[in-house]
């Protein structure tokens, strides 16, 4: 029985207040988590799942939007972030612990093209290369949109190519800007245009050009499951967890 199916049966009688004042929060999890992880956290929660009998529901999103959720008071087991910035806020305000929080992957920007897009050798070409459209993911909402606004900036091209630019709401609608032809190429992580077979990855943007890419995890405070969410990223730290995430393009961090 899921959280929220629970919630609704403790609604409809007395005689289940013992069970929802305990509920199943042991048996199962609620993860909050960053866009670009959708494919390797589903398999890594599979691979949890199946060795500790604990059911998790994971929500994938723009990660400051989704800890903007946590600071109005929603209260998953986990957050995972793609980007510092998001889990700083909840640093900032309480929602977890600094001492807890474990920064476990790293990733790199890259730009991709449609099937007939422009050819490019560097990333300076960009702006004179024909491009009409360039998507990628809003700053305002996405780490990959920071992270790529400050490459831009650092190369002295944000303002040249501001005009051509179209803001995502995360990575995947980036990519699907690009593969629909609504844009001639986009900004994303490396690991979301590697689930692309229908766009071409040029991996010109200089990775000195903007901060390193990391992905923090932490357990929320005041989590239904706090036990749970412990042992769910401990074991996102262990090797298992690891080669999964390899396989996804990520680079574990020790």
């Amino acid at each position: 029985m899921t959280r929220r199916l629970l919630a609704l049966v403790c609604v409809f009688g007395a005689a289940l207040l013992a069970a929802c004042s305990q509920g199943s929060a042991d048996d199962e999890l609620l993860v909050f988590a960053a866009t670009s992880l959708t494919d390797a956290m589903t398999e890594a929660a599979t691979a949890f799942e199946a060795t500790s009998g604990t059911e998790v529901e994971i929500s994938f999103g723009p990660s400051r939007a989704l800890a903007q959720q946590i600071v109005r008071g929603a209260t998953p087991d986990l957050y995972f972030a793609a980007g510092q910035p998001p889990m700083d806020s909840l640093l900032e305000g309480g929602q977890v612990d600094g001492d807890g929080v474990v920064r476990l992957l790293s990733n790199k920007i890259v730009l991709i093209t449609g099937q007939d897009g422009p050819a490019i050798s560097g990333i300076n070409e960009l702006a004179n290369a024909g491009f009409t459209r360039i998507a990628m993911p809003d700053p305002e909402i996405a780490p990959a949109g920071n992270y790529t606004r400050a490459a831009l900036q650092s190369l002295g091209l944000w303002e040249r190519m501001l005009p051509s630019l179209v803001f995502a709401n995360d990575v995947r609608a980036t990519l699907s800007y690009v593969q629909t032809g609504n844009a001639d190429g986009g900004f994303l992580y490396q690991t979301d245009a590697a689930t692309a077979d229908d766009v071409h990855v040029l991996d010109i943007v200089p990775t000195d050009s903007y901060p390193d890419v990391v992905y923090p995890a932490a357990v929320v405070q005041g989590a239904d499951n706090e036990k749970g969410a412990a042992a769910l990223l401990e074991f996102l730290q262990g090797e298992d967890a690891k080669e999964i995430f390899r396989r996804h393009g990520f680079t574990p961090l020790e």
